[in-house]
């Protein structure tokens, strides 16, 4: 019985080694330099993940990336309430109007009264995602692409947020 015992060890160990040696998830964070929008000015945010050591160094290994989600604060400088978005795209646009027409929004955060944060966590980001795959096809490709902060009506919007990044790469 005990010879039975170590053989069966002896088999599936390798494979138990393997299998937990040959994937692992990579989180990192993208730090965002804060940006501000308003119904007249629209500022393309150049994001270049290449920049960040964590998916250089494991770009070519990502199998499946597990989130992608923005973590800080958002802030209502105008004088309406606000339901802001996230958009990103290939290219760069200066008009709320060129960036719905061409870029896929990525979220869509509940109202913020005038002179009021939304505060969010790595969590809370991805309870207000849309269209995820269109952005995981953008950390699986070359890593750039633009973002924009965006509202409806008259607005004037803050961003301090960063994305938090979490990927399944092969060892």
């Amino acid at each position: 019985m005990k010879r039975r015992l170590i053989l069966f060890i002896a088999a599936i160990l390798p494979a138990v080694i393997a299998g937990c040696l040959t994937t692992g998830t990579v989180v990192f964070v993208y730090d965002i330099i804060g940006f501000e929008s308003t119904s007249d000015i629209i500022v393309p945010v150049p994001i270049n993940l290449s920049l960040e050591e964590d998916y250089r160094d494991n770009r070519d290994k990502i199998k499946a990336v597990e989130a992608v989600t923005p973590a800080g604060e958002i802030i209502n400088r105008g004088s309406e309430s606000v339901r802001t978005e996230i958009w990103i795209s290939d290219a760069a646009y200066t008009s709320a109007e060129q960036v719905r027409a061409n870029a896929t929004r990525i979220f869509y955060f509940p109202s913020i009264a005038p002179g009021d944060t939304l505060v969010l966590d790595w969590a809370d980001g991805t309870r207000y995602a849309e269209n995820s795959g269109f952005l995981e096809d953008q950390v699986l490709g070359d890593g750039n692409f633009f973002i924009y902060g965006i509202a409806s009506g008259d607005f004037h919007v803050e961003y301090r947020i960063n994305f938090v990044v979490a990927v399944t790469v092969g060892l």
